[in-house]
């Protein structure tokens, strides 16, 4: 859900359509009313608010998948270890891992799992590829150019 409005007056976030039209949550739980046997999964809802989460199930989202920010986490900790390994062997005559060189080649050789998520120009894409809260690097991580 990477567009997204805040509705502060119920403190959710709401998704976009691609042409920036707001559809609300409740307005797609009014179908499932008729539906009894039916009920929603609302992705990618790590960031929403305890309220915000609240209202999603009050609106039949009853499956509300997370996850997102463990991987987030997950990279940033070894990001933050990259940076540690350059400053304290740098110069020295141990190989250093190269991590982000060697997530970003593998991103840009294998680009179908990032690619349409990540819009902008290539300096933007460069940052969400390494930033992004939607992580999609996690997709990355069992390819075995990629060692951990």
């Amino acid at each position: 859900m990477d567009m997204v409005k805040t509705d502060k007056l119920i403190d959710r976030k709401i998704p976009l359509s691609r042409a920036g039209e707001a559809i609300a949550a409740s307005d797609l739980s009014g179908m499932i009313e008729k539906n009894e046997h039916f009920v929603y999964e609302a992705h990618s809802t790590d960031y929403q608010s305890e309220t915000g989460l609240t209202n999603l199930v009050k609106d039949h989202y009853y499956i509300l998948k997370v996850g997102l920010w463990v991987t987030f986490a997950f990279r940033e900790a070894l990001f933050d270890l990259e940076s540690m390994e350059k400053e304290l062997l740098e110069g020295s005559s141990v190989k250093l891992s190269g991590l982000k060189d060697t997530l970003e080649a593998v991103m840009m050789d294998k680009p179908n799992s990032w690619k349409k998520y990540y819009p902008g120009t290539e300096a933007q894409q460069l940052f969400k590829r390494k930033y992004s809260f939607s992580d999609r690097s996690r997709y990355y991580w069992p390819d075995s150019s990629v060692t951990l």
